[in-house]
């Protein structure tokens, strides 16, 4: 179904999103994000994000190996392993919805913050989008992939709103 809206444009846009979400990509900028967080003071959101990645990054490859499912014929663009559940999808949840949880206090202006908060959800359904457009996963597989990446975000935001010790601080 997806398909019937492929042109051009399209496919150069969803190509550049899909790009978020690669390890180069990711690791340049929690380069950045760590150096911010480092002067800002936030020492421990740096470490959070890294350690939700990894935890991420483990779960959708031990997942990919359990279950090894195939993935779409004929893509739009090349990509290898299997396919459940969408890594692209996993990662993206788990930094953009950490970034919007961690910087969201940081935005004086409640206007700002919702739209910033809307921005980084935008972020999550384009990279996740982008998989289908692209013809590398199944819905099932995006799906999959954003549900352990908001599940480990979860996990993730519930350690630091209780200061790791089941205490709001």
């Amino acid at each position: 179904m997806v398909r019937e809206f492929h042109t051009p444009l399209l496919t150069e846009f969803f190509v550049l999103a899909t790009s978020i979400a690669t390890s180069f990509v990711l690791y340049i900028s929690y380069i950045f994000l760590a150096a911010f967080f480092f002067f800002a003071r936030r020492i421990s959101y740096a470490v959070a994000i890294a350690c939700a990645v990894l935890l991420g990054w483990v779960s959708f490859a031990l997942m990919k190996i359990i279950i090894q499912a195939s993935r779409p014929l004929d893509p739009l663009t090349a990509s290898s392993g299997f396919s459940f559940p969408s890594g692209h999808a996993t990662i993206a949840t788990i930094i953009f919805l950490l970034l919007a949880y961690f910087l969201k206090d940081m935005i004086k202006s409640a206007s700002w913050r919702r739209l910033f908060i809307c921005g980084m959800w935008f972020f999550v359904a384009i990279v996740a989008f982008s998989r289908l457009y692209l013809g590398v996963h199944f819905a099932t597989d995006v799906v999959g992939g954003f549900l352990l990446g908001l599940s480990i975000t979860c996990l993730f935001i519930h350690f630091f709103a209780h200061d790791g010790c089941g205490r709001i601080p």
